[in-house]
């Protein structure tokens, strides 16, 4: 019984997780389109957003490997 809660409250914090990744990915187009006026550039939130995420994934196979 014990093991079940450990295994649901970890996919569910997975879950969440995944959520507020979604969410942050969603708020960097938000910020690009409403508050910089339509101007996507190079150097928008959302490639910065990109970057970052490319590095994390790039980080958590190494760690992995």
């Amino acid at each position: 019984m014990r093991e079940n809660i450990i295994l649901i409250s970890r996919e569910l914090a997975a879950f969440i997780i995944s959520g507020l990744v979604l969410v942050f990915c969603m708020a960097m187009v938000y910020i690009d389109v409403n508050w910089m006026n339509d101007a996507l550039h190079e150097t928008s939130f959302t490639e910065a957003t990109q970057e970052l995420m490319l590095a994390a994934i790039a980080a958590l196979f190494f760690l992995a490997a």
